[in-house]
């Protein structure tokens, strides 16, 4: 994880600008890995703050 000021990113508290950018990519049809990447956090942070907004996560399976 990228680091700033000796506090990983994944740590740092969720700006409304990256529940956007969550949002979106979720929408787009990107995985959680792919997410998670984009924002600089880990899956678990990610995967978290899905549930928290409970926001629908497509599985990597095909339709």
């Amino acid at each position: 994880m990228a680091e700033e000021n000796g506090v990983t990113l994944a740590n740092q508290r969720w700006k409304q600008s990256d529940i956007t950018t969550l949002r979106t990519h979720l929408s787009a049809g990107d995985t959680l890995i792919d997410v998670s990447r984009i924002l600089e956090r880990s899956p678990e942070s990610v995967m978290m703050m899905i549930s928290r907004l409970r926001l629908p996560l497509r599985s990597g399976a095909p339709d």
